[in-house]
Parts: C-alpha cells; structure tokens; sequence
C-alpha cells in the first residue's frame, strides 16, 4: 500500500469520524443550552408557614406543607412568610408571627443546610442547581460520535465495494 492510499484511507475514516463527532457535540450543546437544569430552576421560592403550625409542632404533628429540599437558581430567593402566631427560625434567621423574611442564595457554592423550626427533621436543604460546565460537552460527543462514525464509514464503504452493475461480470 503506498503512502498515497495511506493517506486516502486516513482522510476517509478520519472524515466521518469526525463529522460524527462534530454531530454529536452539537447535539449536546442544544442540550447544554437549553435543557440544562439551570434554566429551569426557580428564582423565587415561597416558604409559607400556615397559621397553627407552632402549637401543632409542640403536640408533636408533623408537617408535608414544606419540602425538607429546595434546589434553586444561583443567586435565588427563599421568601418565608411566616402567617402562624409564633416565632419560628430558619438558619440563623428568626421570623416573627406575621411577617415575611427573604434569604438570597450565593451565586457559587453547592448551596447549605440551615436548621428549621418548622421541619420534622430540623433541616431545610437549599441546593443550588447549576449549569454543567462546557467541556463536559465534549466526552459525551466523542463517546457517541466516534463509534457512530466509524459505522457510517463502514456501511459507506462497504456500499462502495457492492457491485450494482451485474451486466458487467457477465461480459467479462
């Protein structure tokens, strides 16, 4: 084999490989783009805190009004509005009967777990939902687009060695 059908052979495998890849990345862009769970994530969260809940708490009820998890955007809100005739704390944070009390989230970090008054086990999880970072594009696109590619170079191939022409062996 010379070094010219080396090279032809490299050109054509190679070639569909890579398109592949190319495919398959820019599939996992869009994905990136637009289904990634940080565009979906909420802004603003409302914790309501119903009236009685303080001395349903003290007679030992539990509660399923509030989620013990919460996974927001960065930078996000948890507003607290406290409609129980009590005083209940949520972090470091006291919100008094009647009133309302927003905590923002930071813009960075994994999010935090804050003691709760109000919740059976005594923590409110609040999760921050990111964006993966872009080059975790990449390894999804070469492990999908690699072998999709050299399977499209061998049914391009192998197409190219049938021969369609039968008339042609006949006169031979």
């Amino acid at each position: 084999m010379t070094d010219r059908q080396t090279l032809h052979r490299l050109k054509f495998w190679g070639g569909w490989v890579a398109a592949a890849i190319v495919a398959a990345w820019l599939l996992n862009l869009v994905w990136w783009g637009l289904l990634s769970p940080a565009a979906r994530a909420p802004s603003l969260q409302v914790l309501e805190i119903p009236a009685g809940t303080g001395a349903a708490l003290e007679k030992g009820a539990t509660f399923s009004f509030a989620d013990n998890s919460l996974v927001l955007a960065p930078g996000a809100t948890v507003r607290v509005v406290n409609k129980d005739s009590q005083q209940h704390s949520i972090g470091s944070f006291n919100v008094p009967a009647g009133e309302t009390l927003d905590i923002t989230l930071p813009r960075t970090g994994n999010g935090t777990e804050l003691s709760c008054s109000i919740h059976p086990s005594g923590y409110l999880d609040l999760g921050i939902e990111k964006r993966p970072p872009l080059l975790s594009t990449i390894i999804p696109a070469i492990l999908l687009g690699a072998p999709f590619g050299l399977l499209t170079a061998v049914a391009v191939f192998l197409t190219g060695k049938i021969d369609s022409d039968p008339k042609q062996h006949a006169t031979a």
